[in-house]
């Protein structure tokens, strides 16, 4: 089979030694008996002819058109061994078994010819010494191509006009629903409902990949949850009821099964969660990142300065080009210094509003996050058995994850930068001012946008390069 090291020593025989091909496109159960058919029609082609075969090159379930999305190891293999001289014969079930692509074809073509390697199938030989016998090949390569690219129309076709009436295509079955791929699984459900409103919440992918494994969920593999198949689920439409065909979503469609979450629930989550920046972590970047908007364009504002090329102190500039450009800059430490004695005040209220409401709900008992996913669990298997109304038990089941998203502020602080936010501002000594240079960039950077929602940057007097009057705070409610 491909892979296996073959000791060539009949060197002195070259015209006698045979690659046997054997290929399959589509082979579900793996038990390879359509390669294992090819492998023994093409061995009795050698005996009757008198090669000897000294490898067998077998790529199962694996296409051979351009269509294809898994490469094939064994061909490719096999075609760097015939550029070593290690055959002269090339024996496979039929041409298309070869490959089902012209350029792929043609490129063969040059190898066998250049190495002087014969062709032969099951079908009968094919000649490429000469025009007539690639002609021929040529020929029946382009019917072959021709039919792959027929089918795979009449698939497409297929295949939307399933989309159009509703039907669910899908290989294995979407987190959230039973074996049947369209019945939603009372207990998953809970939890991809779990999962848009922490979405809407801003937790990130990561966060709920957490809180899922923490609570024993595993993916439909059996695997603990990963932030990219966390990502994967919430933008999914289909768990919104959704038909969507090759990335279009079309929602005039009537689906034929169970909708998990609402589409306005699920949309607000998708936007939410693409929204979020996947780039490299660990650099806090600067102080205002993201919070300085052009009041003029409307557009972030970045950060440059303190570097070589740049102006010493740092600015705030507006890049945008259009209508001859915006000049709009502001002195960066300027504007940091004066948003953050402005956030510290801030801060400081929100304090003391915080500690006035830790002491008049002191006698409250807090929710243990653990329980409430347990009373989850225990009310969907309650509704699977028929205890309960499907009515009631949405209404249960929504007042405990609306307690539950509560509770895990303060049991998980690391779920969602507000709450990290929230710790730190609790942590913190008489004097927050104090404290402030002390505190990392990160944890700075999230104070700040407890409280700020953005930071306006309007057009000063000519030769005037800072001016509180060109900033305009907008805080959050």
């Amino acid at each position: 089979m491909a892979g296996m090291a073959s000791n060539l020593s009949q060197k002195g025989s070259k015209n006698r030694q045979a690659f046997i091909y054997c290929r399959i496109s589509h082979d579900p159960s793996g038990k390879e008996l359509g390669v294992a058919r090819q492998e023994k029609d093409c061995r009795k082609l050698a005996k009757e002819n008198g090669w000897t075969v000294v490898e067998v090159f077998t790529d199962n379930d694996r296409s051979a058109s351009g269509f294809a999305k898994k490469n094939r190891p064994a061909f490719d293999e096999m075609v760097q061994r015939l550029k070593n001289d290690e055959a002269d014969i090339l024996i496979a079930y039929d041409d298309s078994r070869f490959t089902r692509q012209t350029k792929e074809f043609e490129n063969l073509i040059e190898l066998v010819s250049e190495k002087r390697i014969k062709l032969h199938t099951c079908q009968g030989s094919l000649n490429v010494e000469n025009s007539d016998g690639r002609f021929v090949g040529r020929l029946l390569m382009n019917v072959s191509q021709h039919a792959t690219e027929k089918m795979s129309e009449r698939m497409r076709r297929a295949h939307l006009g399933n989309a159009e009436l509703g039907q669910r295509r899908a290989p294995i079955r979407t987190y959230g629903y039973q074996a049947d791929k369209i019945t939603a699984d009372r207990v998953e459900s809970e939890f991809v409902r779990g999962m848009i409103q922490r979405a809407i919440d801003g937790q990130s992918c990561t966060q709920i990949a957490k809180w899922l494994n923490e609570s024993g969920q595993r993916t439909v593999k059996g695997t603990l949850f990963q932030s990219a198949g966390v990502k994967k689920i919430i933008v999914n439409p289909f768990i919104a009821g959704i038909q969507s065909y090759r990335g279009e979503l079309m929602p005039d469609v009537e689906t034929k099964w169970d909708a998990i979450v609402g589409r306005d629930e699920w949309k607000i989550a998708k936007t939410k969660v693409e929204s979020r920046t996947n780039g490299r972590r660990g650099n806090p970047g600067t102080l205002l990142m993201g919070v300085v908007f052009c009041a003029r364009c409307s557009v972030k504002m970045y950060r440059t300065g303190n570097r070589a090329g740049h102006e010493r102190d740092g600015i705030f500039r507006c890049h945008i080009r259009a209508n001859g450009g915006c000049s709009l800059a502001i002195n960066a430490p300027k504007l940091e210094t004066l948003v953050s004695d402005a956030v510290l005040i801030q801060l400081g209220d929100l304090k003391t509003q915080r500690r006035s409401a830790h002491r008049s709900d002191a006698p409250k008992k807090k929710d243990d996050p653990k329980d409430l996913n347990a009373q989850l669990v225990q009310l969907a298997e309650d509704f699977g058995k028929g205890n309960i109304l499907e009515n009631e038990w949405q209404v249960l089941s929504k007042r405990i994850r609306e307690r539950l998203i509560v509770a895990e502020l303060d049991e998980f602080p690391d779920y969602g930068a507000d709450a990290q936010a929230m710790k730190a501002l609790d942590k913190s000594g008489k004097s927050l001012k104090d404290e402030w240079q002390n505190l990392p960039m990160l944890t700075q950077q999230r104070l700040i946008r407890l409280v700020v929602d953005r930071v306006e940057i309007s057009k000063g007097e000519k030769g005037k390069h800072f001016s509180m009057d060109r900033v305009k705070i907008l805080w959050k409610v």
